[in-house]
């Protein structure tokens, strides 16, 4: 065993998105008094980790942020505003309430924008010198907080274009031409930090918060910005702004991916610089988080770098790994990741959805890293197929049922569980010479198929008889027959490999299985579990199932305007609820039937 887990304690709790949560006095959005009431939620239900999305300003996607550091604004609290007069600033909350409600199903994020317009009044209107805490704060972070400052007080007095367009004095940063910018537009820029400084307060307080109540916070350590951002403009050098990362082609995908409007880190610049560009973030990081998720673990070891200049149709077909070798990948993702730790306290846990990232598995729980993992997904893909029994997980693992980029689990359950994507077959049958739709319906019962997934005939119960049906021999069709055995009754597989003496194998109510399975997640050998809040309210019956099935936070590689701004169709006071503290506390009880304490 790595010795490094016997200093872990097992966890269990709600991944829960600042922007989905709400109360009575939520203006537009969730803020930080919010999250006090999310830890009150998991201290009186026994949960003890609450898992935030990435909390930075940004334009659209929280993992495409605008500054590496900066908070977004729209999460402040602005009745807990430190030095303004507490009547005007609950003036200011109501105005925001009323003209944008929490609570519809998603945020308005033009909310943003009349957050800053009140905030920005009751700035100007402070009449009082500043408290020392708030240049003390300015002096600790001015390494990125002046720039930041700067950056977004260009765009909204100069010009709100990408930075690359603007005046070259501005986009290329002669002293001069800042320095005078500075000086005509300094209340501006005072704002901005005053603002940053704010929101720091405002989250240290919510940290502490859950400190006293037993409750770690885990942040997100995103992977880039957005190429339009301050740590672009004002540390080039440190990326590859030629370049956009993405993924190369695999049988999924072959063309494979590219992803929108974000650079490919300078990793040699970075090293020549001992990483400081990464341990910064980290550092500031630690005032909000116990825990750091690490999004797209395998960027650190290798990143599928492709010409910015490509054209768009061919997406990652033309791209390259960066570094070119495995020698080269695992040194760098040793020594980024060593040098991430060095100095924090904060544990961290490490994003392993999608290909070509278990590759690095191995390295990254050998530094006592656990792995997140998706019990829908925890199968022995390389042999039987089957799902890997509760006991048997890797004790460096932090398990789920759900996340912001799947569907929820009560979803998963009735629409996608024991079926094979129509998208992938048709594909398969194309690549095999085989007319799809009359194989499609000699295997699939399309009236129990949802859109876009096929479900296997329940007569199709062995691979002679599939191959029989497609005229195929077995060597011919491997990938179809992994696929057969990795799907085919995966409901019923679950309730009678992983669920067995939680579930009745016979049961199908989905609200029953979907409680079955949470308990079975926080029964399991991982150390980690955290449930979505959109899976807590299909169980606890918040939500009806159809309901909870359109609940999605992103669609990954669809362009959607509502990602990133979901909101759950109850106020956190109804979780407050005794009854409903009740539920969720037994749920977690039952969770805990043949656990021990802490990992040994």
């Amino acid at each position: 065993m790595n010795r490094a887990i016997k200093q872990l304690e097992r966890k269990t709790g709600v991944f829960a998105p600042l922007f989905s949560v709400h109360s009575s006095r939520s203006a537009g959005v969730g803020d930080f008094e919010d999250l006090k009431r999310v830890v009150d939620w998991c201290a009186l239900t026994g949960q003890s980790i609450i898992q935030l999305l990435p909390m930075n300003d940004r334009l659209t996607s929280v993992y495409a942020p605008s500054s590496l550091f900066a908070l977004e604004p729209q999460y402040m609290a602005m009745e807990r505003l430190i030095g303004v007069d507490q009547h005007v600033a609950e003036f200011a909350a109501a105005a925001v309430r009323r003209q944008y409600p929490a609570g519809q199903g998603y945020v308005d994020y033009a909310v943003k924008g009349e957050k800053l317009k009140w905030l920005y009044e009751l700035f100007a209107a402070i009449e009082e010198p500043l408290p020392e805490a708030y240049f003390a704060f300015i002096h600790e972070q001015r390494e990125w907080l002046h720039d930041y400052a700067l950056y977004k007080t260009i765009k909204r007095e100069h010009s709100e274009d990408r930075w690359e367009y603007w005046d070259e004095p501005l986009r290329d940063r002669h002293p001069e031409a800042l320095a005078a910018f500075e000086r005509k537009h300094e209340k501006r820029l005072q704002f901005f930090k005053w603002l940053q400084w704010q929101l720091f307060e405002q989250f240290r307080e919510a940290r502490a918060y859950a400190e006293s109540r037993g409750v770690s916070l885990m942040g997100d350590f995103f992977y880039i910005v957005m190429s339009d951002s301050v740590d672009t403009w004002a540390s080039r050098e440190m990326f590859q702004l030629d370049r956009c990362p993405g993924l190369p082609p695999e049988p999924g995908s072959p063309r494979g991916q590219r992803w929108d409007d974000q650079p490919v880190y300078n990793w040699k610049r970075m090293q020549e610089d001992g990483y400081r560009f990464l341990t910064r973030r980290v550092t500031y990081q630690e005032n909000f988080f116990h825990i750091l998720r690490i999004d797209h673990i395998s960027s650190f070891f290798r990143v599928w770098s492709i010409p910015a200049n490509e054209p768009w149709e061919t997406l990652g077909l033309n791209g390259r790994y960066e570094p070119s070798t495995y020698s080269e990948w695992e040194e760098q993702g040793r020594a980024m990741l060593e040098a991430m730790r060095q100095g924090t306290s904060m544990m961290f846990c490490a994003e392993n959805l999608g290909p070509f990232t278990t590759f690095f598995t191995p390295v990254v729980r050998d530094l006592g890293i656990p792995i997140i993992n998706f019990q829908r997904w925890e199968k022995d893909y390389d042999g039987t197929c089957k799902f890997k029994a509760l006991q048997d997980y890797d004790e460096l693992t932090m398990i789920t049922l759900s996340n912001h980029d799947t569907s929820c689990w009560t979803d998963w359950w009735e629409n996608e569980a024991g079926t094979v994507e129509d998208s992938w077959f048709r594909e398969y049958c194309g690549y095999l010479e085989l007319h799809y739709e009359t194989v499609r319906d000699k295997l699939f019962n399309l009236e129990q198929s949802a859109s876009g997934k096929l479900r296997w005939r329940d007569d199709v119960d062995t691979v002679d008889i599939m191959l029989e049906r497609i005229q195929r021999h077995a060597f011919q069709v491997a990938g179809l027959i992994h696929r057969y055995h990795c799907t085919f009754q995966e409901r019923e597989q679950l309730a009678s490999q992983v669920l067995a003496g939680i579930a009745d194998p016979a049961e199908t109510d989905s609200r029953r299985m979907l409680q079955a399975a949470m308990i079975g997640a926080m029964r399991s050998n991982a150390v980690f579990c955290a449930h979505s809040i959109i899976d807590w309210l299909a169980v606890l019956g918040l939500v009806e199932k159809e309901a909870a099935a359109e609940m999605r936070i992103s669609r990954p590689g669809i362009a959607d305007v509502k990602d990133w701004s979901l909101t759950i169709p109850i106020p956190i006071e109804k979780l407050l609820e005794d009854a409903v503290v009740a539920e969720a506390r037994r749920i977690v009880e039952a969770g805990r039937v043949s656990q021990v304490e802490s990992v040994s």
